[in-house]
Formats: C-alpha cells, sequence, structure tokens
C-alpha cells in the first residue's frame, strides 16, 4: 500500500474514472486517477471549490514505470494480448514486437504506453488494456516545475533522485480516501496534513 495525496479544483466522495473523459493525449503520465507522494505537489492542483485527498492506494498487480526501460518480456506479453483481444491489426503487432520487445534496443514504459494510445486509439484504451493484464497504473519521477515543488517537502526520504513519485491509477476501487482537508482548512491554517 501507498500512502498518496491528490488535489482537486472539487469536492467529491469517491474517485470515479468515468469523470475523467477520454485522454487526450497530452496528460504527464496517462490516462487515470493522479496522485503524488509528495503532498506539495498535489497542492498545486487544488482549487478554492476543491481539496487535498490523503489516500492509500492498494497494489495488487505491477506498475508500469514510464522513465524505466520496460522489461521485453512485458512488451511481449502485451503484444500477446492485442492479438488476442484482437485490438490491432496485424500490422502493427508486427512493428509493436518489432519496436518494443528487441533487448537489444532498450524502451521505456512511456514509449511502450505512447504507442498504445495511438494503435488502440486513446489513451483510456491503453489503460483500458494494460488494466485488464493486472498493471495497477503508471508511475513516474516528477518533470518540469513539479521538481521544485516536490523538492520543499517536510518529507526528503520520500524524494528519489530529488524528485518525487506519481501515480496513475487506473482503478477506481484500488484506494480508500483516508482523509480530505478542503481549500478553506488549507488556506486557513487549520488542516495539518503531514
Amino acid at each position: 500500500m501507498v500512502t498518496a495525496y491528490h488535489g482537486s479544483g472539487r469536492l467529491f466522495g469517491k474517485f470515479l474514472l468515468n469523470k475523467l473523459g477520454e485522454g487526450d493525449g497530452r496528460s504527464v503520465g496517462g490516462y487515470g486517477i493522479y496522485f503524488s507522494r509528495i503532498k506539495e505537489v498535489a497542492l498545486q492542483h487544488v482549487t478554492k471549490d476543491g481539496a487535498l485527498y490523503q489516500c492509500d492506494i492498494f497494489e495488487d498487480g505491477w506498475w508500469l514505470d514510464l522513465d524505466k526501460d520496460i522489461d521485453p518480456e512485458t512488451a511481449s506479453d502485451i503484444a500477446k494480448q492485442l492479438v488476442r483481444r484482437k485490438l490491432a491489426s496485424e500490422e502493427d503487432v508486427v512493428e509493436f514486437r518489432y519496436e518494443y520487445t528487441n533487448p537489444d534496443r532498450p524502451v521505456t514504459g512511456e514509449q511502450v504506453y505512447k504507442y498504445l494510445g495511438i494503435i488502440l486509439g486513446s489513451e483510456k484504451n491503453a489503460s483500458s488494456l494494460l488494466r485488464a493484464m493486472g498493471c495497477d497504473g503508471n508511475t513516474f519521477l516528477d518533470r518540469g516545475t513539479m521538481i521544485n515543488v516536490a523538492q520543499t517537502t517536510n518529507h526528503p526520504e520520500l524524494l528519489e533522485d530529488g524528485k518525487g513519485r506519481n501515480y496513475v491509477l487506473f482503478d477506481e476501487d484500488n484506494l480508500v480516501i483516508k482523509h480530505m482537508y478542503k481549500y478553506d482548512e488549507l488556506q486557513g491554517g487549520t488542516a495539518y496534513v503531514d
């Protein structure tokens, strides 16, 4: 189990994937519900009508690390699922196997995920396939301005190479909200978030 934070511009009692849209291909970590191990990163997404959610994420499968090279065996399993589920053309599967399952040419999880989004028509479909294969979601280290935000944390032990770990969860049932801190509580100093 991982404790992580989600910042939102809305108040709600349950995370619902059907409220996300289709995944437009411009997201940093793919289609799913975003969390950060570093609360300061999640706080950047809280607006006056929203809240900071502290959650426990249950890990019952595996994570696709977008920053690291994907294991060729995992990539091969993905190719098999594309064929078995008839989700991609034969040409796309041949290209996938050539580009992403060769141990002599390592590729990152991000490259694999982006390609799946293209051949399956959306990041939502890529996430659905991976979830069906037992993947909990994508994970990646902070990028851009969030690196500086993460480094302001009171918990530097959570940093990896000076960056915070983020999660994009594919299954709304794999988490529980432990606490919701409303915007007003955060601004007025009445909420203690450790």
